[in-house]
């Protein structure tokens, strides 16, 4: 966000929804959330939930945020995906199993 709007956040912009769903014939949970940030190239966001990977300078991230949430994710049967678009921001989207 501070690549597109600087130190102050002016006009950056991240919402979360949350909405019941079908996966499948299953009831499941679909958590969004959204920013209007830089976004990423496709390099990046093919590689964004490997463990370690990060984009930060030395110091200034592990590369495990996202590596964590898909593996916890997984572990409940569920998925995660990622859209961004370059100049226009990002949208992590996870879907996970509703308990019954």
């Amino acid at each position: 966000m501070r690549q597109r709007f600087g130190p102050d956040g002016r006009g950056a912009s991240v919402s979360i929804e949350v909405k019941p769903c079908l996966r499948g014939r299953r009831r499941a949970v679909r958590i969004c959330v959204r920013d209007n940030g830089a976004g990423m190239p496709e390099s990046v966001r093919a590689r964004a939930c490997e463990p370690f990977f990060t984009t930060k300078p030395s110091g200034r991230g592990t590369g495990l945020g996202l590596a964590t949430v898909r593996r916890a994710v997984e572990l409940a049967g569920g998925e995660l995906t990622i859209e961004s678009v370059v100049g226009k921001g990002t949208n992590v989207s996870l879907v996970i199993p509703a308990r019954r």
